[in-house]
């Protein structure tokens, strides 16, 4: 067995496989590049997260998949459905996550040297959570504001 194996990837007779799933034979009933993505992986990890937060704190805990990630809009709707929120760094981003479901107020957008039109296109979703990762975006925001 591989450091790397899990119950996800691990290798069988020399091939790769991953969900249970031979990917050579993956890739040739699909083509390359092919991504692989496992639904109960993921919603399994998220479980842990959730679980972990439970277990050890009494205080409320928000999940924010940083959307940067992978947008594929089946994985965010199916994070949508569990209670997950968004981190979103764009006006794009934030877009994305309404079209797969998630309400504003599970939007958190932090965005990092943003123009003052991506910021006048974020604050014009009702609802949603606005992070400020430094102090000079106050006065950028309050100018946009206005």
């Amino acid at each position: 067995m591989n450091w790397w194996e899990t119950d996800f990837v691990s290798v069988r007779d020399n091939r790769l496989l991953v969900a249970g799933q031979d990917t050579a034979a993956l890739a040739e009933r699909y083509g390359t590049p092919l991504y692989i993505y496992g639904k109960d992986r993921i919603l399994e990890l998220y479980a842990r997260l959730d679980d972990a937060f439970a277990r050890h704190s009494a205080l409320p805990a928000r999940i924010c998949y940083a959307m940067k990630a992978n947008p594929h809009r089946g994985i965010l709707r199916m994070l949508e459905r569990r209670g997950a929120w968004i981190d979103a760094v764009s006006p794009c981003e934030v877009e994305t996550a309404l079209k797969a479901g998630f309400p504003p107020e599970r939007i958190l957008f932090t965005g990092t040297s943003v123009s003052r039109a991506d910021l006048r296109s974020v604050f014009a979703v009702d609802g949603l959570t606005v992070n400020i990762d430094a102090a000079e975006q106050l006065e950028v925001m309050s100018e946009v504001k206005r």
